[in-house]
């Protein structure tokens, strides 16, 4: 709870500790004093006053989300949403309320229901971040899982492609026998020609002198 005002800030505390589910964790009195409580006490939802005797509630939330940036990435990482409590009328000083980051905005004076209404409203956007965060973590451990038999198939094709090719060449190899086609059988007259041939061949042998 910030406000500069100390019984506005009493007054609005009782009306968010009577809601079920929400808890005041601090009040501050200004600028400086909501940045060091909001880093202490890390509150889920900051009601913010624009008129400030240091700064304006804008800028407040403008550090704010500075600062969740900053730590975005790490285990310190923080979300805080800011419901605007304000008795400014000026459309400008809303819209840019609106563009640092506010949810919504009440202005005073309002009675508790209208109040109520809005934290109801807070709580509801949160469970709905919370839901779609959640979603978002179960997708990315299932496709994390999934990835990875495709990952490693990859790889694997991968080591195929730099396999070298192998060259094929038309001449036989030297391990490969070579087979040739069986001789034909001779003609009779060529086996007659041969047994001649040999018989005559003995013949003079015989006869040559010694």
């Amino acid at each position: 709870m910030v406000d500069d005002d100390f019984m506005v800030a009493k007054l609005h505390s009782r009306c968010v500790s009577a809601m079920d589910g929400f808890t005041v964790v601090g009040v501050a009195h200004s600028g400086a004093e909501a940045l060091r409580a909001a880093e202490r006490l890390r509150p889920d939802l900051v009601l913010l006053d624009v008129y400030l005797p240091d700064m304006d509630g804008i800028s407040v939330l403008r550090e704010l989300r500075a600062a969740e940036e900053r730590a975005a990435g790490t285990e310190d990482k923080h979300t805080v949403d800011a419901l605007f409590i304000t008795a400014a009328r000026d459309a400008g000083i809303i819209r840019a309320a609106l563009r640092a980051g506010a949810l919504h905005y009440l202005i005073k004076p309002f009675n508790r229901a209208a109040l109520q209404e809005q934290l109801r409203h807070v709580a509801s956007v949160r469970t709905r971040f919370d839901e779609l965060a959640e979603q978002g973590e179960r997708a990315r451990r299932t496709s994390t899982r999934s990835s990875g038999p495709a990952r490693r198939a990859r790889a694997s094709c991968r080591r195929a492609s730099r396999r070298p090719r192998r060259s094929w060449s038309s001449a036989p190899c030297a391990s490969t026998p070579r087979v040739f086609p069986p001789p034909s059988a001779p003609s009779p007259d060529r086996c007659h020609a041969s047994a001649h041939a040999a018989t005559w061949s003995s013949s003079r042998t015989r006869a040559a002198p010694r």
